[in-house]
């Protein structure tokens, strides 16, 4: 029995893929591990979950979460057990477990799929099986095939399924609609238009992995996209009732804010054609690999356009072991113009007229120039905690046009522009900018102290505000030998000063002993250095030590970030071209015991806060 509680909710994520597709033999050749369960399915395949050869990669799941489960549980015996309970039984039979199998789901064309998007939605598994008729006859809840040659599963006297013989493999699902079900085998009977054709070689070799997802966004949003946006009409009208009651959030321009959002999530929406996600654990780290492909001729395949190929690795000195993220990449000004002004477009929309067409036009001219005035790359780092830290490092293509750039947000902070923008959310920001002509080393340091409120001084909201940000955010910036550099956060000046010293250097050096090993876990496995345009790291320990100080400000409780030790980090690197994107997760088994170690800490603490608030009312 599975002791961790979130393991148990994961688990029928497990079997799902566990009643799965079906693949050909554990020791054929490696195309055919893909052609077969690939050629099945129709190219306008809804979803499919894929788990290629049960048993090692049940094993494979088991050893990576070691320490996260009990020392007696085993994955691969746990899915096992839940496919046979699945048909009534201790034990399934004649099913090769050391083959693949797939949950998958069609859109199948009925009658009255215009009242109900989900009227033709069927779910279905295709089990790799030794042999279909023994699977019948050793199988005790299969009954024998009718005249259709559909087999009724039975339990407890009740039918609670359908199966078939789909070529080498056995056709299962749980919905008892046999017209439906007998035209799900038709149209996995035909040859032609299948989902291998329609996935390119990068996808089809991730479907080798031993945990393979697919969606079919395409078909998806045509399902779920009127429900959601009928819900944010909704949400709409509510949020209008409540303001008018003096109710909710207290957020100027409601249908804009709203709007934003459903104008982003139809971008992605309209403009995203598939996705995939492959899985490949080993007792040591789980590697994730997730890949997107958008629509010709969308905004979202505008975006997702290759950078120019920089050399990046040199930032990485840049990066701060001990930081909870950190990020160097190439710059693509195109995709990066294309979407920074569309989203201005957007935000313009929610602050209804509060902004001028001209400061309008300005603030789009100012993007497009800081955009332009940029170089080929650039480096992130973020230091969670109190107080927090975050720096940049861009190479700069036009130093001129970037400080002109400079001088003019510091211009539109001091008349206000940007805390018109802000005001539409609710938060009255007033942005202080000090003077900018101090120098070190002969580059000019500029400084900014951003200050926010929100509502009335004494409200919950503002004084939350206060406790996260203080008296203020310090802002300082430079511009030296090539490079941009920013700093955020308490002690900015002499931040920005190290970076200054750092690029007239020629470089920070190496990155430090943490970040060393993130590059070392994440290449474990690979023959040669690829070429990626972004990489980086995420520290979900820092991250969680982050939202308990949130937590904290907004509840009132009395919560401090803790000393949680963390040395591991989640690592990730991708690379974007031709309306493609793909990015490579690696999660170290050692990030998820500082995790769950973690999270102890933190419950234990929340609690003992919670009661001691308890105990002074």
């Amino acid at each position: 029995m599975f002791r961790s509680r979130w393991l148990r909710v994961l688990l029928p994520v497990f079997v799902v893929g566990a009643v799965c597709m079906a693949a050909t033999g554990a020791g054929g050749p490696r195309r055919q591990a893909v052609a077969g369960p690939l050629q099945l399915l129709p190219a306008d395949t809804l979803f499919c979950v894929r788990v290629n050869n049960l048993e090692a990669t049940g094993d494979a799941l088991t050893a990576y979460l070691q320490g996260l489960i009990g020392e007696d549980d085993n994955v691969k015996e746990a899915i096992v057990k839940k496919l046979a309970e699945a048909f009534g039984q201790e034990q399934l039979q004649a099913v090769r477990m050391t083959g693949s199998f797939a949950l998958f789901g069609l859109n199948l064309p009925v009658e009255g799929q215009n009242m109900n998007p989900f009227a033709g939605l069927f779910v279905g598994a295709l089990l790799p099986v030794t042999n279909y008729e023994n699977f019948v006859s050793r199988n005790a809840n299969v009954g024998e095939p009718g005249d259709d040659g559909v087999c009724e599963i039975k339990i407890d006297g009740g039918v609670r399924g359908l199966a078939t013989s789909v070529r080498r493999f056995a056709l299962v699902s749980h919905n008892a609609d046999r017209a439906k079900f007998l035209k799900a085998r038709e149209v996995l009977s035909q040859r032609e238009n299948r989902l291998a054709g329609a996935l390119d070689e990068q996808e089809r070799e991730l479907a080798r992995k031993p945990l393979w997802a697919y969606g079919n966004a395409r078909q998806a949003s045509r399902i779920v996209g009127p429900m959601i946006f009928m819900g944010l009409e909704g949400m709409k009208m509510q949020l209008r009732q409540m303001q008018q009651q003096g109710q909710g959030p207290m957020v100027g321009n409601v249908d804009g804010i709203i709007d934003f959002y459903s104008a982003i999530i139809n971008v992605i929406m309209e403009g995203t054609d598939r996705v995939s996600l492959a899985a490949e654990p080993s007792s040591e780290m789980c590697r994730f690999t997730f890949t997107s492909r958008a629509v010709d001729g969308t905004l979202l395949d505008e975006l997702m356009v290759a950078p120019p190929q920089a050399e990046i690795g040199s930032l990485g000195g840049y990066l701060d072991d001990g930081a909870m993220f950190n990020m160097i990449t190439r710059i693509g000004k195109p995709g990066l113009r294309t979407a920074y002004v569309k989203m201005i477009d957007l935000l313009i929309k929610i602050t209804g007229e509060k902004i001028s067409p001209e400061d309008a036009e300005k603030l789009r001219s100012l993007t497009v120039k800081a955009i332009d005035s940029l170089g080929d790359a650039a480096a992130f780092s973020f230091k969670a905690g109190s107080p927090f830290a975050a720096k940049s490092v861009m190479r700069i293509e036009d130093e001129q046009a970037y400080k002109s750039v400079m001088a003019e947000s510091l211009k539109m902070m001091a008349d206000g522009t940007f805390d018109k923008l802000y005001s539409a959310f609710g938060l009255n920001m007033r942005l202080g900018a000090e003077a900018t002509d101090s120098e070190y080393r002969g580059a000019k340091v500029g400084k900014a102290v951003m200050r926010f409120s929100m509502g009335d001084a004494d409200s919950k909201e503002n004084k939350a505000m206060q406790k996260i940000l203080g008296d203020g955010i310090e802002y300082s910036w430079a511009v030296t030998d090539g490079y941009a550099v920013d700093y955020m956060g308490q002690g900015s000046g002499e931040g920005v000063r190290k970076l200054i010293d750092q690029v007239k250097a020629g470089g920070p050096g190496e990155p430090g002993p943490e970040l060393m090993q993130a590059h070392d876990v994440f290449m474990a496995d690979r023959q040669e250095e690829p070429q990626y345009d972004f990489a980086g790291t995420l520290n979900i320990v820092r991250l969680m030590n982050m939202m308990v100080g949130f937590m904290g400000a907004t509840t009132g409780q009395e919560v401090e970030p803790m000393a949680l030790e963390s040395r591991h980090n989640v690592v990730f690197a991708g690379k974007c071209a031709d309306g493609a994107l793909m990015v490579e997760t690696v999660v170290p088994r050692a990030h998820l015991l500082e995790i769950k170690q973690a999270g102890k800490k933190i419950d234990k603490v929340v609690q003992q806060a919670a009661t001691a608030q308890g105990g002074n009312r």
